[in-house]
């Protein structure tokens, strides 16, 4: 299945983030998106000021720990009020512009 996954804060509308279902199965995507806007002042999307406040909001039924497949770090995501949980952007795009997570075996 196909989820699209809602980010929140700050520039929400310069990434995109959906997951893939399938039985037990899950992954993650996130890139942003209309960045050239970004690049004319500095010369990478890694840098945190980019992304300051950007979180993407996980399905409840999802793990809370990731593995980046493109850099092997792992990811973890926290809960805020109301019981959501969250991921940074700022952690998942911290060494890579754009990211692919699978759930973390740690």
């Amino acid at each position: 299945d196909y989820i699209p996954l809602e980010a929140v804060g700050q520039r929400r509308d310069r990434v995109v983030a959906f997951a893939r279902s399938r039985r037990r199965e899950r992954a993650i995507v996130a890139v942003p998106r209309l960045a050239a806007g970004l690049l004319r002042k500095q010369k990478s999307l890694l840098p945190k000021d980019h992304w300051p406040t950007l979180k993407i909001v996980l399905p409840g039924e999802f793990p809370g720990r990731w593995r980046n497949v493109f850099t092997n770090g792992t990811v973890a995501a926290k809960r805020i009020a109301g019981g959501q949980r969250v991921m940074s952007l700022n952690t998942m795009l911290e060494k890579f512009p754009a990211v692919l997570l699978e759930p973390s075996a740690q």
